[in-house]
């Protein structure tokens, strides 16, 4: 993923319902690696 779509979840995330640690898992990997931490992705 882009750097610009990762800051689009990001947004968008902090407009929603906290992510689940299940749809975290679903999300294709990054690099640099995202952290699950607390319902949030960082």
């Amino acid at each position: 993923m882009s750097h610009k779509v990762l800051q689009v979840i990001r947004m968008a995330q902090t407009l929603s319902k906290p992510l689940t640690l299940q749809e975290f898992m679903q999300l294709r990997e990054t690099k640099p690696a995202s952290e699950y931490i607390n319902g949030e992705m960082i």
